[in-house]
């Protein structure tokens, strides 16, 4: 007789022998506690990893609270930096004053073993040539509180923009020397401005760069008041904060861009080159390369060529993002440059300014300086560069100081030539002082001007 099984049994199971069924049960009841083990086994998998998630997770927030400390922290570093570098150099001026006065004393000492006579008035010890004319000041910009470290100017609008130290950025009428904006919104010392068409870059060493749209600011050029810019959500139809570009971990040292590629970029002390998308304010690419922070950066076209703290010059392929080519003879930070498509000239600590060819990567002319050189421009006539406080001009030709800009009494950190016409330079009421002078040199000053930013807190303009 056989058993009643379930339909659903297994047809082996139906044919086993009564004997074996009992067999059979201890097997499937052995498979079914085997299993039951291995999902315990499982189940004891699943916690440990939840736990270790759990414990990521924790270590994920730690980190992450690390990091922003990390941040902040390196922000007031570089807040440090620029403090203890303006004391630097004001400590460095002084002590060249004092070796000067020193130069001074011995030549008076020798003079009166040489000859028992009274020696009055000596003259300072400055190494100038006597072919060396002096150039005239044709105005002084003053409003900032801290020194200038910065400028730019749109000709466009005819409009002069400085940066300093005070965190603000200033807008200048350059034709009527007239304060005509004040933009706020960095935290830390403003180093660099930038003119992209209608849009000015300001960087600074907040480890931002602000965007801000010029692009109706006629009505504030013809407008008598001073008008105040503070944030991105300031209400003016005449300039706004377009954007806030992060991405630097240190401070914003330097800005170029060229409006062909429509690319900003940007200069830092944490050692690389930040390419920006102007319209959309995204960050493009990083370049990495240079082992001391940005100084001066410039760009042409796709070359973009770099300055550092590492004493070292690269040249840079935008479309690539590689470096080509590095230049190396400098002894000291090199503070400025700028290039076109035969030579690069540079400015360092070292007390030199030297040229190159860009084809071979050669230095072909070394120009020695009393002093440390921060700034530098150039255009197919003249070469002028900053001294310390002073400023020279050398023909673009045959490398000779043709005239010397004294008045800043602290350094100068930024230069740039300007084209001025006719009707600028009779504003500033200099038409009668250049009577005296050649009739190239009156030409000459009436279309172009030199203008100089300095940490004494003015802009001055000069004529050249």
């Amino acid at each position: 007789m056989g058993l009643d099984l379930p339909e659903q049994m297994d047809p082996s199971v139906e044919r086993t022998p009564f004997g074996n069924i009992f067999k059979l049960i201890k097997k499937l009841s052995e498979q079914r506690k085997s299993l039951l083990d291995e999902r315990k086994k499982l189940d004891n998998t699943r916690w440990q990893l939840h736990a270790e998630l759990k414990s990521v997770d924790s270590r994920l927030t730690e980190l992450v609270e690390q990091r922003v400390a990390l941040v902040q922290s390196l922000e007031q570093l570089s807040e440090k930096d620029d403090i203890l570098q303006k004391d630097i150099e004001e400590l460095d001026l002084q002590l060249d004053s004092v070796f000067k006065e020193g130069k001074k004393f011995e030549d008076f000492i020798r003079k009166l073993n040489t000859s028992e006579q009274y020696v009055e008035n000596e003259p300072a010890c400055e190494d100038f040539s006597p072919q060396v004319s002096s150039s005239i000041c044709l105005h002084t910009f003053c409003g900032h509180s801290g020194g200038v470290l910065s400028l730019d100017f749109q000709p466009d609008l005819n409009v002069l923009a400085t940066g300093s130290s005070d965190r603000r950025v200033l807008l200048w009428n350059f034709a009527s020397n007239r304060l005509i904006a004040m933009l706020y919104g960095h935290t830390g010392w403003v180093h660099s401005v930038f003119f992209a068409d209608h849009i000015l870059a300001t960087g600074s060493g907040d480890c931002t760069i602000c965007l801000w749209d010029l692009s109706s600011f006629q009505k504030c050029v013809e407008n008598e008041k001073v008008d105040i810019c503070y944030d991105v959500d300031w209400q003016s139809n005449i300039h706004r904060r377009r954007q806030i570009l992060r991405g630097h971990l240190a401070g914003v040292s330097t800005l170029h861009g060229d409006l062909s590629t429509r690319s900003l970029l940007s200069g830092s002390l944490d050692k690389t080159i930040a390419q920006w998308d102007m319209e959309t304010g995204k960050q493009v690419t990083t370049m990495r390369g240079h082992e001391g922070g940005l100084f001066t950066v410039q760009a042409w076209q796709y070359a973009v060529v770099s300055g550092s703290s590492d004493r070292t010059i690269r040249l840079w392929d935008l479309r690539s993002r590689d470096c080509q080519r590095i230049f190396r003879g400098h002894m000291g930070s090199v503070h400025a440059l700028q290039f076109d498509e035969a030579k690069l000239v540079s400015a360092s600590s070292d007390h030199t300014v030297k040229l190159w060819d860009l084809r071979n990567g050669q230095c072909y002319e070394d120009l020695s300086l009393e002093g440390v050189s921060r700034a530098l421009c150039f255009d197919e006539d003249l070469l002028v560069l900053s001294c310390d406080k002073n400023l020279y001009a050398y023909d673009i030709d045959t490398y000779q100081r043709q005239s010397r800009f004294q008045g800043h009494s602290s350094s100068v950190r930024d230069i740039i030539l300007v084209d001025i016409g006719q009707e600028e330079m009779r504003d500033y009421g200099v038409q009668e002082r250049f009577s005296t002078r050649t009739s190239s040199l009156c030409s000459y000053a009436k279309s172009k001007a030199v203008v100089s930013a300095s940490l004494d807190g003015t802009v001055k303009v000069w004529s050249v």
